[in-house]
């Protein structure tokens, strides 16, 4: 792989292949989300009475539109993905089917890796590791070991968000048969 020293940094936020890493970014993110927030609503986890997003359990949207525009944003972001492979490489799509598998599987069945306790680990390299190095291979710069040790704040930071959320949920997540860390270490404290 090339070095960041032969990448070039000063024009790639101009670039079209920046534009399509942000809005594939931004579109995988939205529709893991949405997708989240349908899987969430049809295991129960969300509910009238305990739900962080309100869209399904109020009727702001229906559960089969959630869903398909969940779909939709994959499509997008896949379509994009498919683009920038054309131009650097196959070496991408690896990266990029490893994190909307990741994405996907995070409440989706069978997998369902949030409630199984692997939801953190999730976050942290779909936010982390993963994410860093398919942009900077989408930007034609390789990956190398700054790049994956630069990824580890990013993912931490990323992580450290979503355990707050599982902190506050842990009752809540305990009650529906979810498993996060946040109950883990709960439990850990609690027994000492």
């Amino acid at each position: 792989y090339p070095s960041l020293d032969r990448c070039e940094t000063t024009s790639t936020l101009y670039r079209w292949e920046f534009v399509a890493c942000l809005i594939g970014g931004m579109s995988i993110h939205a529709g893991a989300n949405l997708l989240n927030t349908y899987h969430d609503f049809k295991s129960g986890v969300d509910t009238k009475h305990a739900a962080d997003d309100r869209t399904l359990v109020d009727g702001t949207m229906r559960p089969n539109e959630v869903r398909y525009l969940g779909l939709f944003l994959f499509a997008l972001a896949t379509s994009l993905a498919l683009w920038l492979a054309s131009k650097v490489g196959s070496d991408l799509l690896i990266l990029y089917a490893a994190g909307t598998f990741l994405a996907f599987f995070y409440t989706a069945d069978p997998l369902s890796l949030k409630y199984i306790g692997l939801g953190d680990v999730t976050v942290f390299l779909c936010f982390g590791p993963l994410l860093m190095t398919g942009v900077s291979t989408a930007l034609g710069c390789g990956t190398n070991w700054t790049v994956l040790v630069l990824s580890i704040p990013c993912g931490l930071l990323t992580e450290a968000v979503l355990h707050a959320n599982n902190v506050r949920d842990v009752e809540a997540d305990r009650r529906v048969g979810v498993r996060t860390v946040a109950q883990f270490l709960s439990n850990s404290w609690n027994g000492m």
